[in-house]
């Protein structure tokens, strides 16, 4: 029996299916889930791996192209529970697709069952096999309904599913989509790239000399370029011979693009701004690189990071030798950066700042040119105070902004960015507590935001010194996460303008309920049930570590804690963080620190005392992740060897903290007392690094008489302070 039938619907893109559409659909086909193989069929290739998290049915690998010239193949995968195929239908990304039935068995959780995707004609052959009607593209995807409910998606571009390489998930049913190790049946296994890699491009040399690409042997032999070809996708050129030389194993030959011979290796034709190149070894695709005009501005390379990975990035050029990352966030120098916008556009953002409006502009930086990317204002009461202090002095405009390079020009990014942040500095006269703060959780081993000192231009006039800080974005999280397809949320309550997160207090099991919890990724596909378990487990339940990273999570609670950090979950707002799912794990990412180190007290007087063991705004049970972590003997163990370590000798002993505070005050005094924006004076400035070192010191002595018993470290559960709400607005500025 054939396992298909036609649809009445056009596709456009990416696929989309009406639901009236598929229900029509549904009901007029004849047997839809039987088998071209009867139920019991014994020779259906299924086996068992370990149970994972997501829909109880993935797709979980695709062959496009099989090395020995054979059928392409569709591996799914339960994840959970039971399934019966024959409730689910396969279609692929073409406008004359097929939906395709599938065989009327039953799979428990852990088993795979492989489909092979073949032309129609040629299901004549085809006897005791599972198979779908539709081949598989270079560039293709594939759709997975369950009735007219779309569960999954698996989508791939060309150089994902190379011939002889599958391309799925790691691991299994969940993790991150990449180029695999074809495993028909079997768990995946990564896979790596070559042996012989388009490694490194040059599209725009610096001087405007030729173009070039570095080929990269990942092997264990030698290899003769004279075996393979070369294409030119975009200007629709013939495959081009290589030059006759050998590359060693580890070794590199750089390969020049020009239409006049240079005397050394090349191919005779030019690499455009956005290019693609097509390696072949007999007439076969081995390897492939495609760059958009951003990803290879001038000066720059763009390859892959490091070499003879799968993922590709804009690099600082490294020809002939290992690839190089790009240095987004400078930490020896304070960089310049330039925005230029129309001045209708920058005096509608200074009159009408929290509308947090965007106006296309123009940035450069490190003389990359972006035009058309998105500039506004952003904050909350740092934004609310910033508008009052333009209110009593017309043209104030220090605020703090953010730039979207891809709101305007999708796939635009600035070095890797798609998102930046420029943060005013508000109520820190030291201009530094931001930068510490996020540099002690990345050397606690923390996925925390990058930033750096520059000085903001707006319309080549000097605006002032900030702090720019990267954005917890898609982007972050590939850099930070082994996998980064996991659920983000940003509690963050929109009917309090971001000024309330949330206290993760229990409430129901339905994902609506929780309103000031945003999530931030997967909107279209998550079911939020690793967060209700993760929120009922830490209010209702007692075995924690099953949903979260509770090591991951101690580090970030001592840290913020030592520096007495109540604008965060901690304190009376309970906001200023990120969560994030990974297997079914929740860790904590900071965000927004330029109120630490006891500059944000909210009626709690001297927070160098704050409890370590019940550092709480409020009652302690009002903060369950806090309860919930510190309950268990061994964890608030480990914690007071976190902080131990953290004051005698880390990064918050008050010593080294003196000697990073010298180290930014040399970096950036200059430009403070430049700063023709300033909330503070220079001299300010200089009380407020004097101010920032005592309390540090203060704090770390209290600190140590709370872990010697010598002070109280806790109190009777209401914590260090009474939670004093927030009738009065936020805290008042400088």
């Amino acid at each position: 029996m054939k396992l298909f039938f036609q649809t009445p619907y056009v596709f456009s893109g990416k696929f989309a299916l009406a639901p009236l559409v598929m229900a029509m659909a549904m009901a007029a086909l004849p047997g839809c889930g039987s088998s071209s193989a009867s139920s019991d069929d014994t020779s259906v290739e299924v086996s068992t791996s370990t149970v994972t998290q997501g829909n109880s049915l993935v797709i979980n690998e695709i062959v496009a192209k099989d090395s020995s010239g054979g059928d392409d193949w569709i591996e799914l995968y339960v994840t959970q529970g039971t399934v019966n195929l024959g409730d689910y239908t396969l279609i692929d990304d073409n406008e004359d697709a097929e939906l395709q039935g599938l065989p009327d068995i039953t799979l428990s959780a852990g088993e795979f069952v492989v489909l092979k995707a073949i032309d129609e004609e040629d299901v004549s052959a085809q006897e005791d096999e599972f198979y779908v009607t539709f081949k598989l593209g270079s560039s293709d995807s594939v759709s997975l309904f369950n009735g007219n409910e779309l569960v999954d998606v698996i989508d791939w571009d060309k150089g994902e599913a190379l011939t002889g390489f599958s391309y799925g998930r790691f691991s299994d049913g969940v993790g991150t989509l990449q180029t695999l190790t074809p495993t028909m049946a079997s768990s995946n296994v990564q896979a790596s790239r070559g042996p012989l890699v388009i490694n490194e491009v040059v599209s725009k040399d610096i001087d405007d000399g030729d173009d070039w690409f570095e080929l990269y042997n990942s092997g264990s032999s030698s290899i003769s370029l004279a075996d393979y070809t070369i294409v030119d996708d975009t200007d629709d050129l013939d495959a081009v011979a290589l030059p006759d030389a050998t590359i060693a194993p580890g070794e590199y030959v750089v390969i020049y693009a020009t239409e006049t011979d240079p005397g050394e290796n090349y191919v005779p034709f030019k690499l455009g701004s956005s290019d693609s190149l097509t390696l072949e070894l007999e007439g076969v695709t081995v390897d492939y690189v495609e760059w958009e005009d951003s990803d290879a501005p001038q000066g720059f390379s763009y390859g892959a990071y490091p070499d003879g990975n799968w993922s590709a990035r804009t690099l600082s050029v490294s020809q002939g030798t290992a690839n190089t990352d790009v240095t987004v966030f400078e930490t020896s120098s304070v960089e310049s950066i330039y925005i230029t916008l129309t001045d209708e556009d920058w005096q509608d953002i200074i009159v009408n700042a929290e509308d947090k409006e965007d106006h296309s502009a123009t940035i450069t930086y490190k003389d990359v040119v972006l035009e058309n990317v998105a500039f506004r204002t952003k904050g909350n009461s740092t934004l609310s105070h910033v508008s009052t202090i333009q209110e009593g002095s017309t043209g104030y405009s220090r605020f703090s902004f953010k730039v979207d390079t891809n709101e305007y020009v999708s796939g635009q990014k600035l070095l890797n960015m798609k998102k930046l942040n420029f943060n005013n500095n508000y109520n820190d006269p030291s201009y530094m507590r931001e930068t510490i703060s996020y540099n002690v959780m990345r050397e606690l081993g923390l996925a925390a935001p990058r930033t750096s000192f520059v000085n903001l231009y707006i319309n080549e006039e000097l605006h002032g010194l900030y702090t720019m800080v990267e954005q917890v974005n898609e982007e972050f999280l590939e850099e930070n996460f082994s996998d980064s397809t996991g659920d983000l949320y940003k509690p963050d309550d929109a009917d309090n303008e971001g000024l309330v997160g949330h206290d993760l207090v229990w409430i129901d099991a339905a994902f609506d309920s929780y309103t000031a919890i945003e999530l931030k990724t997967n909107e279209d596909t998550t079911e939020n049930t690793a967060l209700i378990s993760f929120l009922d487990e830490i209010n209702n339940g007692s075995d924690y570590d099953t949903v979260l990273d509770s090591d991951a999570m101690l580090r970030y609670l001592a840290a913020s804690t030592v520096m007495s950090n109540l604008d965060s979950y901690q304190g009376t707002l309970s906001h200023n963080y990120y969560l994030y799912e990974q297997d079914n794990l929740f860790s904590i990412i900071p965000w927004d620190f330029n109120e630490s180190f006891g500059t944000f007290t909210m009626g709690c007087g001297d927070v160098t005392e704050l409890y370590i063991d019940e550092p709480t705004q409020g009652e302690l049970s009002e903060r369950p992740l806090i309860a919930a972590l510190l309950s268990s003997d061994e964890n608030l163990e480990n914690y007071h060897e976190i902080i131990s370590d953290l004051i005698n000798g880390g990064d918050l002993d008050p010593d080294v903290v003196s000697t990073n505070i010298d180290a930014f005050e040399a970096l950036i005094s200059t430009s403070v007392a430049s700063d023709p924006t300033a909330f503070y004076s220079h001299a300010q400035f200089e009380n407020g690094l004097e101010d920032l070192l005592t309390f540090a010191t203060q704090r770390a002595d209290n600190v140590q008489e709370q872990l010697d018993g010598d002070a109280d470290a806790s109190g009777d559960g209401s914590g260090f302070c009474a939670d004093s709400g927030f009738p009065s607005g936020p805290p008042a500025g400088p």
